[in-house]
């Protein structure tokens, strides 16, 4: 079968994996992405975005992404949460989303406590 999307090495999760977290409803999981060339830390949780993935940081380098999933650990653990997460994506749906949406709001993920 042919790769018409470019896609047979960018290697499995496991491979592109930094760190994931779990802890009640939380999951923070930072990884290699292959449609950005960076690495990114999403989080998942019920008060935002429905619990969908948020990307809430990207970074250079393995260490930096390394460094920064212990900072969102800490952020996502303190007893207060943020009141909103911001989708920092630079994927190229992410841009097309930018395109189109004005001032960016879809990338604002209020905090609605369940």
């Amino acid at each position: 079968m042919k790769d018409i999307f470019g896609l047979s090495g960018i290697g499995t999760y496991e491979q592109r994996k930094v760190a994931n977290y779990k802890a009640g409803p939380l999951v923070i999981d930072t990884v290699f992405a292959s449609d950005t060339g960076l690495y990114e830390t999403a989080v998942a949780h019920p008060d935002y975005n429905e619990g969908k993935w948020v990307i809430v940081e990207e970074y250079a380098t393995r260490p930096l992404a390394t460094a920064g999933h212990k900072k969102w650990m800490q952020k996502m653990s303190e007893p207060i949460l943020p009141d909103e997460l911001i989708d920092v994506s630079g994927a190229f749906l992410a841009g097309m989303c930018d395109t189109f949406s004005g001032e960016n709001e879809w990338r604002r993920m209020k905090r609605i406590p369940k």
